[in-house]
């Protein structure tokens, strides 16, 4: 269920940082303004324009993502918190990838979202993304669903990591994602992935039906997550 192309298993850590990075949803957040959107470019918009250090929340929405619409793009030196107001209620649904963040200084929290139904990784974290300081900044995903995603040719069905990204997923759920090589639903490519409290049902792909990693230099750190029925050809 968790892979590594260095080995049987993934490296993974038997100490983790338990700071609550998830700590739930916040109501009466004055410095966090709610809004609704109408589509999925409605919702695109609203997340590109957010300036650094922003805050924005969004009440119940489910939009599609048509074909031809690009993906939500997170870049450049933006820190964003992005939130939905009552968790689980905000659905993207539709093809192709509906995130991807990238840049040395960029930096996104997400809680409360469900992604359903991409065919190239919902989301992608390009390579390098937040290494511009001393210490990475990371890309956090907390009460998150990820569900029958997919990618039909590389790895990361639900999440691809890129090279030296950082990411924190908390209290998250990952059901029936599917890659071709690795990862099913979490690829790292020699990146840092720390996940705690999640659940892993049903995931499959070459390598690491769940999770999965691909250079000595990768770091996994897990703790209390639950993992039944992920699948990997190869281990």
């Amino acid at each position: 269920q968790i892979g590594s192309t260095m080995g049987a298993s993934a490296p993974v850590a038997n100490t983790f940082d338990d700071s609550d990075k998830c700590p739930g949803p916040r109501r009466n957040d004055k410095g966090c303004r709610c809004i609704s959107v109408e589509d999925y470019d409605d919702l695109r918009g609203a997340i590109e324009r957010m300036d650094d250090n922003e805050c924005k929340c969004f009440e119940a929405f489910s939009v599609q993502k048509q074909p031809h619409e690009p993906e939500i793009s997170i870049d450049d030196a933006r820190k964003l918190e992005i939130r939905c107001k009552e968790v689980g209620q905000c659905e993207i649904t539709g093809p192709g990838t509906h995130l991807t963040i990238e840049g040395e200084l960029a930096s996104a929290t997400l809680s409360g979202f469900r992604f359903i139904g991409a065919t190239e990784s919902a989301v992608i974290i390009k390579d390098g993304t937040g290494t511009g300081r001393k210490e990475t900044r990371e890309q956090v995903f907390c009460d998150t669903e990820f569900v029958n995603n997919e990618n039909t040719w590389s790895d990361g069905g639900a999440i691809k990591v890129g090279t030296g990204a950082k990411i924190y997923v908390g209290n998250s759920y990952f059901e029936s994602n599917t890659a071709a090589r690795m990862g099913g639903a979490i690829s790292g490519n020699a990146s840092i992935l720390q996940v705690l409290d999640s659940s892993f049902k049903a995931n499959a792909a070459k390598l690491g039906g769940a999770i999965a990693t691909n250079q000595p230099e990768a770091q996994l750190v897990l703790g209390g997550c639950d993992f039944d029925s992920n699948a990997a050809m190869m281990g």
